[in-house]
């Protein structure tokens, strides 16, 4: 068993992704693939969670739409809700998630290069 945060999750998605398509031994190919296999829903309602707490909290247009910032590309909390929205994004991301697989050997370093920012995250599903 791995016990990781949502926040584990989000920040480990690529070099997850890295791994799942680097050619490997088979053993640790389908080692990889378990735990690609077992992430991957919780992923999926974690993605989808936090997609609804910023639906919830942001800001509307004239319309009643989500309202965009300058660039276009992300929505707005309301001034009024960044305490509620940090409040609850907080609790999203330090829950604590039971994923029924083991972890991964620490040969498996070999195969991808990794941002220092997700070390201490992708840390906890090697065996090291």
């Amino acid at each position: 068993m791995i016990n990781l945060l949502v926040y584990d999750i989000f920040n480990i998605q690529e070099e997850i992704g890295k791994l799942f398509q680097a050619e490997m031994p088979f053993a640790l190919s389908y080692k990889v693939s378990r735990l690609v296999r077992d992430i991957e829903p919780e992923y999926k309602i974690a993605q989808e969670t936090r997609a609804k707490l910023v639906q919830k909290y942001c800001s509307k247009d004239e319309n009643g739409a989500p309202a965009l910032d300058a660039s276009g590309k992300n929505l707005l909390i309301s001034p009024e809700n960044i305490e509620k929205y940090n409040e609850e994004m907080t609790g999203l991301l330090n829950t604590e998630i039971e994923i029924a697989c083991e972890k991964l050997p620490e040969s498996v370093t070999e195969y991808i290069t990794i941002r220092p920012s997700s070390v201490e995250s992708i840390a906890k599903i090697i065996d090291m």
